[in-house]
């Protein structure tokens, strides 16, 4: 039930994003299934293929059945962790941004002022960034929202 559920400071910062294969000469596009129906009709002229979740349209990557895939940012650059030695190259898309985080319920505030308290002090220490740099490959955005306002 969505009115029982209060959210915490946002913790990563999401994004559409393609990923493309460096090494191949020539461009075929995966789309995620709700990526794909959007952007099909702008791809005149490329061959595409639709897949339910990015792990699927990874692997066609990974084995070569096409040199792009657009998933969501966080996606790609934990992928990019996993699989420095492969040809990719993230290409995030603009005006996409958005911030993620936890849901709560909303009458639990000890435990939202408790985790809060642990990403802003993990965020002044330098350890939010450290944690950030090793799962997704890049520096924290230091833009995020402290506060996300839903109203």
């Amino acid at each position: 039930m969505i009115s029982r559920l209060d959210t915490l400071r946002p913790a990563i910062t999401g994004a559409h994003c393609m990923i493309i294969c460096t090494s191949s000469p020539s461009v075929s596009i995966c789309f995620i299934n709700s990526h794909g129906s959007l952007l099909k009709h702008y791809s005149e002229g490329t061959s595409v293929k639709e897949f339910d979740h990015s792990n699927e349209a990874l692997l066609e990557l990974q084995n070569g059945g096409v040199d792009a895939t657009v998933i969501d940012l966080p996606v790609a650059q934990y992928y990019s962790t996993k699989h420095p030695d492969e040809h990719i190259q993230i290409l995030p898309y603009p005006n996409t941004k958005e911030y993620l985080g936890l849901a709560l319920n909303k009458d639990n505030k000890a435990l939202q002022e408790e985790i809060n308290k642990a990403i802003a002090d993990m965020k002044a220490d330098g350890e939010f960034n450290t944690l950030y740099k090793k799962w997704f490959n890049v520096d924290a955005p230091a833009d995020m929202p402290v506060v996300l306002d839903f109203k």
